[in-house]
């Protein structure tokens, strides 16, 4: 609900074409690169939160939610890295 645009590979593909590219090829993000994002993340939240205001606190708040919802559904969506070129 949060991401109402998200779409699959299929619709991704249509969405580039629509925009004038020809899809060249893809990759889809594996665990390994989500987790080198997410880890030195959560290490800096560790970091602020013990002094954090209630307006980062929220921010944090946020954040934990989103690693966690991708931890938890890490097999339900992800990202794709395109190659396209003008038609």
């Amino acid at each position: 609900q949060a991401y109402p645009a998200m779409t699959d590979m299929s619709g991704l593909e249509d969405r580039i074409a629509a925009a004038g590219y020809r899809l060249l090829g893809h990759e889809i993000l594996p665990d390994e690169a989500w987790e080198a994002y997410f880890q030195p993340i959560e290490a800096r939240m560790d970091h602020l939160r013990p002094d954090a205001s209630d307006d980062l606190l929220a921010v944090l708040d946020e954040q934990e939610q989103e690693i966690a919802l991708w931890r938890k559904y890490r097999r339900d969506f992800g990202y794709a890295l395109c190659v396209v070129e003008p038609e």
